[in-house]
């Protein structure tokens, strides 16, 4: 493939061998995710079972970016110390990175991106607490959040010289990013990159929509909840200065996904809150201790 110039791209990212299957840890892991009855043991096992796992998320738990007082010898003790939402997110967040890789040539970006993605998790976790009583779909929305860009994340990492095409369009703002990858990708954009992986992976039907969708969600196809609250959250997240990239700052909200899940006074307070008690957390990633 010559550089600035790709084929089929559906095609082409359906041959990259390592997107092949999503490792068994994560697909566990999202199951705990969507079961209501899992415990903080069932989590501590399933990561347990993947020493190459442990071993990253003890070492991050334990860096200086999260300055903890005592060290961390196991899981069941970081889940003790950090609660479940939190190693469940930093597990999921490490297996993902390390399936989807790095570009040793975008650190930065790519180290941006991850912020990004683990404030809008942040994000969906406020919105989740307060309307999955009323919308049971919304369960699991913080997965949601975290993979909704992961479109991106190809791109990046096997298609680097023709996205950076697209982010060349998005830095000198002659284009919003999803514009300046229709240009470079022949009408797609990394939604629909992102909804590609996560058919590949078999994630659930919901997931694959939010990822896709997290954009343009008033499509008359896209009616789930998980895709409204996860466009909500990466505009909320971009409005806050937490990008992931150029051409990403002057999204609106949609109607649509606001009349669903209204934002009120306490819930914008939430948000920012919670994503000020996360702050190790996203200040780990954007040091690059994750990586």
């Amino acid at each position: 493939m010559a550089a600035g110039s790709i084929g089929n791209i559906r095609e082409e990212v359906a041959r990259i061998e390592t997107l092949g299957t999503l490792p068994k840890v994560m697909t566990r892991i999202m199951d705990l995710v969507r079961d209501p009855e899992a415990d903080a043991l069932d989590l501590a096992q399933a990561i347990s079972r993947d020493p190459a796992l442990t071993l990253k998320l003890l070492r991050l738990v334990n860096s200086a970016a999260y300055g903890l007082h005592r060290r961390i010898m196991t899981v069941p003790d970081a889940v003790v110390v950090l609660g479940f939402d939190e190693v469940e997110r930093l597990a999921l967040s490490i297996t993902v990175i390390d399936c989807l890789g790095l570009d040793r040539d975008s650190v930065k970006l790519t180290r941006q991106l991850w912020r990004h993605s683990l404030a809008c998790s942040v994000a969906c976790s406020v919105f989740e607490l307060r309307y999955v009583t009323l919308m049971p779909n919304l369960r699991g929305a913080h997965v949601a959040g975290l993979l909704h860009d992961i479109g991106k994340a190809v791109l990046m990492q096997h298609f680097p010289n023709v996205y950076a095409g697209a982010l060349q369009l998005a830095e000198a703002d002659a284009y919003g990013i999803c514009e300046a990858e229709q240009e470079v990708l022949d009408g797609y954009t990394h939604a629909d990159v992102g909804r590609w992986v996560a058919e590949q992976w078999d994630l659930p039907h919901a997931l694959a929509e939010a990822i896709g969708g997290h954009h343009e969600p008033d499509i008359d196809t896209i009616d789930e909840p998980l895709a409204h609250v996860t466009h909500i959250v990466d505009a909320l997240c971009n409005t806050f200065g937490i990008h992931s990239g150029p051409g990403t700052s002057g999204e609106d909200i949609n109607p649509k996904s606001i009349a669903m899940l209204p934002i009120d006074d306490d819930l914008a307070a939430a948000v920012r809150a919670q994503l000020n008690r996360h702050k190790n957390l996203i200040s780990a990633v954007s040091a690059g201790a994750m990586f």
